[in-house]
């Protein structure tokens, strides 16, 4: 298996030779194997969908399956030119290294604000540094869920999310006193309780929090490209079944088309002899 592995390298590596050194026609375009090109409305190899062995149900399914896959890329590619607009920043923003449970977003927002804007970078005026959590760091109030269990992020900002709490907007004011120096609650909407007092109504989401929405939306379009790629293959599956089943078809006429002549012949042959036979006994 060995020996087979590195024929094939070799035969990859003559391969990628042989293309570098093509001299390309003028003109010539090299392909996009991307969503436009293989499911588009001219893909490489045709309008597919179009297929005339395709049965009504087996084109629904396609087009359906299509439609998705072409509003999921549209959305996609939206969503990752606003993320990738301030991808040239000097100094990255921490946001960009977060993750955040579903539906966490504005929460998270609301708690860090534009702390979240602050990079990691050492050599950035101003920057998140190394703080671990210390052992006497105060606990949340009793029943309080930290927000640091929904979100993933850089080890720099563990200290700070241990000390958030996430809570319902109702319970708020009432945890608030239990606070000790340093912590803060908010809710899923935004509210915002700090230990010293401070109190923020759930507002408009900030740009941090959109941010980590789109990057949540965009993780989930790839899912989702993912099921409708399996629905475009299912499809496609069914298209070789049916080109299958016209070409068994076809096959089947021309038997059967080979076997009326055949018989056609034979008949012919028979009353050709039986010609022969009544004038020879006439004679």
């Amino acid at each position: 298996q060995a020996a087979l592995h590195r024929r094939l390298g070799a035969l990859v590596a003559r391969l990628h030779v042989a293309t570098d050194a093509l001299t390309l026609p003028e003109g010539f375009e090299r392909p996009r194997w991307d969503i436009p090109g293989l499911v588009g409305e001219t893909p490489f190899w045709g309008r597919f969908w179009e297929h005339p062995a395709l049965a009504p149900a087996e084109r629904d399914a396609l087009a359906e399956a299509r439609a998705e896959l072409q509003r999921i890329d549209t959305e996609a590619r939206t969503l990752a030119k606003i993320l990738n607009a301030g991808g040239g920043d000097l100094f990255p923003a921490v946001v960009e290294k977060i993750r955040v449970a579903r539906g966490f977003e504005t929460a998270l927002g609301a708690a860090l604000g534009e702390d979240l804007d602050l990079p990691l970078d050492r050599a950035a005026p101003a920057h998140w540094g190394e703080a671990a959590p210390a052992g006497d760091d105060p606990k949340l109030p009793d029943g309080v869920r930290p927000l640091a269990e929904v979100v993933e992020a850089p080890a720099e900002l563990a200290r700070r999310l241990a000390q958030i709490g996430i809570v319902e907007e109702a319970d708020g004011p009432l945890l608030r006193k239990a606070l000790k120096a340093g912590q803060r609650l908010v809710s899923i909407d935004g509210a915002l309780w700090r230990w010293d007092g401070l109190t923020a109504s759930a507002d408009a989401p900030t740009p941090a929090a959109l941010r980590l929405q789109q990057k949540n939306r965009l993780a989930e379009l790839e899912a989702e490209a993912t099921e409708a790629t399996r629905r475009v293959r299912a499809a496609e599956e069914a298209l070789v079944a049916a080109e299958s089943r016209v070409r068994q078809s076809v096959d089947a006429e021309k038997a059967a088309r080979d076997g009326w002549r055949e018989a056609q012949r034979l008949l012919g042959e028979a009353r050709e002899a039986l010609a022969r036979a009544d004038k020879a006994a006439g004679e």
